[in-house]
């Protein structure tokens, strides 16, 4: 499941958006018209731009509007800003004559003369001109639940004695979704320990490392991008079913998803691809991950018995052991960029695996360039 691009939606991106409308929205407003002999009204920067920002107390997770103040302060326009608390009397004032409804905002007063058309991407134009944020982005406080949003705890039941099994929070998918999210709390139980064997009883859980978020995920709108991963529960949590190997079994109290390596490589020849090459792909593509690696070069003894018993056709070539199919997608990718032997053993040797350039070709004995035509 490829997310590394839908998940972009998070909150750098969605800010760097904020900047590129405020550009918009101060260096070409859209005009009204004007009574005669009115002029041609005021500009912007000479009118007292105010903007109020209503924030909370003791909330360093909360939604920030630096980069808005620094875009304005980039356009040299000059401006007043305010924070106020919004459960102040002022702040409740402006809380009431705005029906703001989440906290921390922006109001921007005083662009009389001026309507702000593209606003409404983020926000509304009021009646006395000013504009309202309202754009809901995690962690903030929404004022008719009286609590925040977008806060979210994660926790983890391990095995400690399972060196080889993956934190899945390291993997590629929850790295990305713990990088578009605040994290209130982090913690470890023990499988073991009569939490653990609650946690996994009640959420049905027959495999360890496994991950448990809390229902403040999906607060987020990239909340679907990321639940075919796993499934919400009848509290609210959010459980990863994914099995990310390796990763220990608990019905058959085993490690499922060790892989041994052997990868044959010239290691004479500076322009060829290599074993190093190889393995990035391996690992960064396909997300693999090796118990234990070791590297032979085309003239060994190894390699010799490769190409007699896998019929391997040329270097570098990878011969992978163990539980494969255990990685999502493996069992339908593998068929398309590799060969599987009746011992268990799965060969990948198509150059075009790693791209157009020189390979070492074992039906010649000699260095090849293989374009990115190649069968």
């Amino acid at each position: 499941m490829d997310l590394s691009v839908r998940a972009m939606a998070g909150f750098g991106v969605f800010f760097a958006a904020i900047a590129g409308i405020v550009l918009f929205i101060f260096l070409n407003p859209a005009p009204v018209a004007v009574e005669e002999g009115e002029g041609n009204g005021i500009e912007l920067g000479e009118t007292g731009i105010e903007v109020i920002e209503l924030s909370v107390a003791d909330c360093a997770d909360c939604v920030s509007f630096d980069l808005f103040l620094e875009q304005l302060s980039d356009l040299n326009k000059e401006f007043e800003h305010r924070v106020i608390e919004f459960d102040s009397i002022e702040g409740k004032e402006f809380v009431d004559d705005y029906n703001i409804v989440g906290v921390p905002t922006i109001i921007v007063l005083n662009a009389e003369g001026r309507l702000f058309e593209n606003w409404s991407e983020v926000g509304s134009v009021e009646d006395d001109n000013a504009l309202v944020f309202r754009a809901k982005i995690p962690v903030y406080w929404d004022l008719s639940k009286e609590k925040f949003v977008g806060l979210v705890d994660v926790t983890q039941i391990i095995d400690s004695s399972c060196v080889e099994c993956l934190n899945p929070l390291q993997g590629a998918e929850l790295q990305l979704l713990l990088q578009n999210i605040k994290v209130g709390g982090a913690k470890e139980i023990e499988s073991g320990s009569s939490e653990g064997k609650e946690l996994l009883k009640k959420y049905h859980l027959d495999f360890v490392p496994a991950v448990i978020f809390s229902s403040g995920l999906r607060d987020y709108d990239l909340f679907e991008q990321f639940s075919p991963l796993g499934s919400v529960e009848s509290d609210g949590s959010f459980v990863v079913r994914e099995k990310m190997p390796p990763y220990k079994d608990l019905d058959s109290n085993s490690v499922k998803g060790l892989l041994g390596l052997a990868m044959i490589e010239s290691s004479s020849c500076w322009a060829c691809a290599d074993s190093k090459d190889l393995l990035e792909f391996l690992t960064s593509r396909l997300g693999l991950r090796f118990a234990e690696v070791q590297v032979f070069d085309v003239n060994s003894q190894a390699a010799a018995f490769a190409v007699e018993e896998y019929s391997v056709r040329y270097a570098p070539a990878a011969i992978i052991s163990g539980d494969l199919f255990e990685y999502a997608g493996m069992e339908e990718t593998f068929p398309q960029i590799g060969r599987v032997f009746v011992d268990g053993s799965y060969v990948f040797d198509d150059p075009l695996l790693l791209g157009a350039g020189y390979y070492y070709d074992f039906n010649s004995g000699q260095i090849v360039e293989v374009s990115s035509q190649a069968n």
